[in-house]
């Protein structure tokens, strides 16, 4: 399983693996979302919503079996005794019976860690509202940040996060996470192939060979603005653990200008390699 693959990225066509939806903390639904790979030239995209599968299911009906490729797929925010980090699941079953309780537990502490914020922010004399489309699926704090915009407490939605809802400010809230080991778990039950996301955002790579052991199988190399050189590293990481290496822009919308959509394209040989690990896990 190890890293060695010429060719990795393509400059056309190609599937950015790593896009978010508003079934989760994204801009688009999924219908623009695929509308808005067809016109940047994807031949497919990774669905991977924060906690959610509602956003793969609703483009799955909408391709329907079509020549653009969507990658079911999952966000999964986890805690560890060295930090955070977040376990991409892909080519999972989106009707898996192993999703649906860890999930919606998932999604009712989002709920009401937001219902906190409001509340905080409510004591502090700002009032807004938790915008009722996304009620029932995997509500962040993009959702607060832009309410707040659209209220006029801020300009946009970065100085709402700068104000308000990141680390260390009054209106600051951690999400809720699971172990590790446990989104890997529930991964790999629901048929998939878990992926560490975005590693410089962890960084420990004693911990990545623990993960390694516990059944990830990848760590996605090929990240939005990376560089050759952190490429390389990662490379070299994934070749050190036998893992696979993936790639995405993590698309959310026109509000994050650093990383458009097809920012990275990984080759359809990168992506069959993904689904032919899934096949081997069972």
């Amino acid at each position: 399983m190890g890293a060695n693959v010429k060719n990795i990225l393509v400059t056309e066509g190609g599937v950015d693996l790593h896009t978010h939806t508003t079934a989760s903390d994204g801009q688009n639904s999924a219908e623009e979302l695929i509308a808005l790979a067809r016109e940047v030239g994807l031949e497919g995209v990774g669905i991977t919503d924060h906690d959610t599968i509602s956003g793969v299911v609703d483009a799955l009906e909408i391709t329907n079996g079509g020549n653009f490729l969507v990658v079911p797929g999952i966000e999964i925010s986890c805690e560890t005794m060295r930090g955070t980090c977040h376990i991409l699941g892909y080519f999972i079953d989106p009707h898996s019976p192993f999703l649906r309780e860890p999930l919606d537990y998932l999604r009712r502490r989002r709920r009401r860690r937001a219902e906190e914020i409001v509340s905080r922010l409510e004591g502090m004399g700002i009032r807004i509202e938790i915008p009722e489309d996304v009620a029932g699926r995997s509500i962040g704090r993009p959702h607060i940040a832009r309410a707040l915009q659209e209220a006029g407490y801020v300009p946009d939605t970065e100085e709402a996060f700068r104000s308000y809802l990141s680390v260390g400010q009054a209106a600051y809230i951690p999400s809720p996470r699971l172990k590790p080991v446990e989104a890997i778990e529930l991964i790999l039950k629901s048929g998939g192939v878990p992926i560490l996301a975005h590693p410089h955002t962890f960084g420990d790579e004693v911990m990545i060979g623990v993960f390694a052991k516990q059944g990830l199988m990848g760590l996605e190399g090929y990240y939005a603005f990376y560089d050759d050189s952190t490429r390389s590293y990662w490379a070299g990481v994934a070749e050190r653990y036998g893992l696979l290496l993936t790639g995405g822009s993590d698309f959310h919308g026109d509000f994050r200008k650093d990383r458009p959509l097809g920012m990275v394209r990984l080759a359809r040989e990168m992506v069959e390699r993904l689904r032919d690990a899934r096949l081997r896990v069972f």
